[in-house]
């Protein structure tokens, strides 16, 4: 739908087989496009399109929206914040404070949060999305990677994470320790031998080969959760690890086994060793400029499986009075949470009906391949994703006291998942894939504005567009999806409604809107034009 409110565009990706991708789009473009003109001063009066602007959709009774209206289709588009109402209260909250404090991003906060519940909760506690079958089973596991520019105030994020956690371990490690000590001591009194003391459960990893995993693992069928502050220390580790080849290749294996858990056995010269519960979560940061040494972790689907945040920048944080309540109900919760017990969660008949209809609709979402083809395994992973949120969610709820233990799982905490995963998750992954892959999508979306301000007329075709635009030369569906988003934008207005359509009125004064990017855009492709024909004719 263009910006106006007044053209159904939704067609044209039902048409071509992308109607499970309608609402993602018109989703995400809408809050695209409407956080741009929150940056540009939308709360000004909303200007009037001009009668030549009306003449000009006149025998097609389409009122053009006004360049004023038009989202900057040079600039990287901006990801949204986190739907916080979908949130628990104790979690908003906390997210909300820390932000408050820290000055960090409370979308970051927000997420880690729920990636802090997945280190917490027991691992055997899962969800059966299936009414009949028990081939789908998903444990409470989240891998959350912040993408996180320089000065963004990550380590608040990560710090806050880790500490939460490991209060809880350095709790067992003291009393494991108290009661070791005493053991000793009756022991020798007695004269008898030292009996062992069970292990304290260990929840944060450190040590990130897979060795150390599988050591730790063997010894507690609860999971456990990976923090590291730099993913990218995670990376090299692992191929050094493993020497690069085979062995790599080996190491990833396994961490792609502990995304879903469940039994595994590592095979080794002085021994195999027996995982009951082979299952951890995972969050961490990278910087952007470091992306690309995560570009071989799409292959087996590694990084498919991290669910991206891109940070906003740092605000100046607020020395205001701590609420002490927030603190302690995210305490107890952390606590009550790390208390229960393992066990099997169902679905409700509407919350099932919610789930079945999110994972057709992610199926046919996996074949697409922009802006890189390992997003479209990425969107096919959510599913998953959908379930463990649900579950944590739900957990929360029993807790705090709003459902019974023994209820399923309710579609009040599926909806607030799905709200979290299309609202948020997608559109970061977009964001994210676009710089892993170098940032072409948007390079390609410069080229179609470029063409569109250059052309003269009122109205464009498909067939001129795709003359002078590379980007749109992989045809015509894949060209019709890419201008679909020219059409929300307040760029294009279809001159025929139905996916048929191949001509588009020009909204007038682009030019002028957008002269100094549309100038800059120019210059830069002259500039790497020039570089190409240096470079063929051998000069400097």
């Amino acid at each position: 739908m263009a910006s106006n409110g007044k053209v159904d565009a939704s067609a044209v990706l039902e048409q071509y087989g992308h109607d499970c991708l309608r609402e993602i789009m018109d989703d995400a473009t809408r809050s695209a496009a409407n956080a741009r003109a929150k940056v540009k001063g939308a709360d000004k009066p909303k200007a009037k399109s001009s009668p030549a602007q009306k003449q000009r959709g006149k025998e097609q009774d389409v009122e053009l929206p006004t360049a004023a209206e038009a989202w900057n289709a040079f600039d990287r588009p901006p990801v949204p914040t986190f739907p916080l109402d979908a949130l628990p209260q104790t979690l908003r909250a906390f997210a909300e404070e820390k932000a408050m404090a820290s000055g960090a991003d409370v979308s970051a906060f927000a997420m880690a949060s729920l990636a802090l519940l997945s280190g917490v909760i027991d691992h055997r506690v899962r969800l059966k999305p299936k009414r009949y079958h028990d081939d789908l089973l998903i444990p409470p596991v989240l891998w959350t990677l912040l993408l996180a520019p320089p000065s963004s105030r990550k380590t608040a994020i990560m710090r806050t994470a880790y500490d939460a956690i490991d209060r809880l371990d350095g709790r067992d490690l003291e009393a494991y320790l108290a009661a070791k000590e005493a053991e000793e001591e009756l022991a020798k009194l007695e004269e008898r031998p030292v009996e062992t003391i069970p292990q304290p459960r260990h929840r944060i990893i450190t040590d990130a080969t897979s060795e150390r995993v599988c050591a730790l693992l063997s010894r507690q069928d609860c999971g456990a959760i990976l923090i590291r502050d730099e993913l990218s220390g995670w990376i090299g580790a692992m191929d050094k690890y493993g020497g690069g080849g085979k062995g790599a290749a080996q190491d990833r294996s396994i961490w792609t086994r502990a995304f879903d858990g469940g039994p595994y056995t590592q095979q080794r010269v002085s021994g195999d060793r027996r995982v009951r519960n082979l299952s951890v979560a995972v969050i961490g940061s990278i910087q952007p400029d470091r992306l690309r040494e995560m570009g071989n972790l799409d292959s087996d689907g590694l990084l498919q499986r991290f669910l991206p945040v891109v940070m906003g920048e740092a605000q100046p944080y607020r020395d205001e009075e701590r609420d002490l309540r927030v603190e302690r109900a995210f305490t107890d919760l952390i606590n009550r949470l790390d208390g229960m017990e393992p066990g099997m969660f169902l679905l409700t008949d509407e919350s099932r009906a919610r789930f079945e209809a999110f994972d057709a609709d992610m199926i046919k979402a996996g074949r697409i391949t922009e802006p890189s083809p390992a997003f479209g395994g990425f969107l096919a992973k959510l599913p998953r994703t959908l379930g463990a949120l649900a579950l944590i969610l739900h957990l929360v709820d029993v807790v705090e006291g709003r459902a019974l233990g023994i209820e399923d799982v309710s579609d009040h905490a599926v909806a607030n998942a799905e709200r979290i995963v299309r609202e948020f998750v997608i559109p970061h992954g977009t964001a994210f894939y676009d710089l892993q892959n170098g940032g072409q999508a948007l390079s390609r979306v410069r080229q179609i504005a470029t063409a569109i301000i250059r052309h003269n007329g009122p109205t464009i075709t498909l067939r001129s567009l795709t003359r002078i635009t590379r980007g749109l030369r992989d045809g015509r569906e894949d060209a019709l999806k890419q201008l679909f988003v020219f059409e929300a934008g307040g760029w294009l207005t279809p001159v025929e409604r139905g996916p048929y359509n191949t001509e588009w009125f020009v909204t007038p004064g682009l030019g002028e809107r957008f002269a100094a990017e549309h100038e800059a855009e120019v210059r830069l492709q002259a500039e790497i034009r020039e570089r190409i024909m240096r470079g063929r004719r051998g000069g400097p």
